[in-house]
């Protein structure tokens, strides 16, 4: 299991950034066959759904 707390900072990065980082994190639970857990994503969605600016 990968937990990753503070994910809402992600939204410190640019776009292209988000992604990546986003990307990152995908390709470790797939390689490592691993369960992904982030805390504070609400705090992150509630954000997105104020700007809605691209979707993920």
């Amino acid at each position: 299991m990968i937990m990753i707390d503070e994910v809402h900072n992600l939204l410190a990065g640019t776009h292209r950034e988000q992604r990546r980082f986003l990307n990152v994190l995908r390709y470790l639970s797939n390689e490592l066959e691993a369960s992904l857990v982030c805390f504070w994503v609400i705090r992150l969605l509630a954000v997105r759904r104020e700007a809605p600016s691209d979707p993920w």
